[in-house]
């Protein structure tokens, strides 16, 4: 289950630091639990579900479906196993000023569910944004980056 805690400061960096283990079970399949801490513009710590397999950074630039006219995605991160991908992305929007967290699901046989949205914290005005912990982009694509239907 994911949990959310939060208080909003002004100011104008706000970092994000991920913070990810990944395990694996006894039928080899890996397991990674992750934390978005967020500081500065926000005190908030984000826990994210149970993720199937380990947890990569992808650089949202080059991803069509995240050019927003009035937002900018800022991280996307993604794991795939056994047929089965993750996304989740982090987007600063403009006007309302607000910083999301959404999960994403698809599959091989190109199904997608809906985005689920993990958090949506109101934002005092536009803020920089610092990534920590994030790496340099690992993969160049999600793993669910393909054109797909809703089940």
């Amino acid at each position: 289950m994911m949990g959310v805690s939060s208080s909003v400061f002004s100011g104008a960096t706000l970092t994000i630091r991920l913070e990810k283990s990944t395990t694996s079970d006894s039928d080899g399949t890996f397991h990674t639990r992750a934390l978005l801490h967020l500081t500065g513009a926000l005190n908030q710590t984000i826990e994210l579900e149970d993720i199937l397999g380990e947890l990569m950074y992808v650089s949202p630039s080059g991803y069509d479906r995240f050019n927003y006219e009035n937002a900018e995605t800022v991280a996307v991160v993604t794991a795939w196993w056994a047929g089965q991908g993750e996304e989740i992305y982090i987007t600063q929007f403009h006007d309302p000023h607000t910083l999301t967290v959404e999960h994403r699901y698809g599959d091989e046989s190109g199904v997608c569910f809906p985005p689920g949205m993990i958090a949506d914290l109101p934002l005092s005005g536009d803020v920089e944004i610092d990534l920590e912990n994030f790496g340099l982009p690992t993969v160049e694509r999600s793993s669910i980056d393909f054109p797909c239907t809703e089940p």
